[in-house]
């Protein structure tokens, strides 16, 4: 026979501290106390190492599952910035070639009165 802390038992099982002193309470669970601390008896601890090596590999496998999210979100969000500098780059470019490129108003209607004027000294 073995004994389990009531955090302890909790924890394997997956259930709440309040409801391992239920248990108790109900008398489905065996306890004793030493210094003040409850223990639950128990009288097959293997099924305890299975169910701790279980509990283990969930945890590895949430871990593995959180780092590869994480790296997901890492890598959106740098993608998501290289898009704000492309949109960025891409705004002066427009300006540019709205304000260097392309003629101003002004300059096309001098454009055509000069062509106009060309025209009529040809006739």
């Amino acid at each position: 026979m073995s004994r389990l802390s009531v955090k302890e038992y909790a924890t394997l099982n997956n259930i709440s501290v309040q409801s391992v002193y239920k248990k108790i309470k109900n008398g489905t669970l065996e306890s004793h106390t030493i210094n003040n601390t409850k223990y639950i008896i128990i009288d097959d601890v293997i099924d305890y190492e299975k169910k701790f090596i279980d509990l283990q590999l969930k945890y590895d496998n949430l871990q593995s599952k959180y780092e590869l999210l994480k790296n997901q979100i890492t890598m959106q969000n740098e993608f998501i910035q290289e898009l704000k500098e492309s949109r960025k780059f891409l705004a002066h470019l427009i300006e540019y070639k709205k304000e260097v490129v392309q003629p101003t108003t002004k300059e096309k209607k001098k454009s055509k009165k000069n062509k106009d004027i060309k025209k009529k000294k040809k006739k």
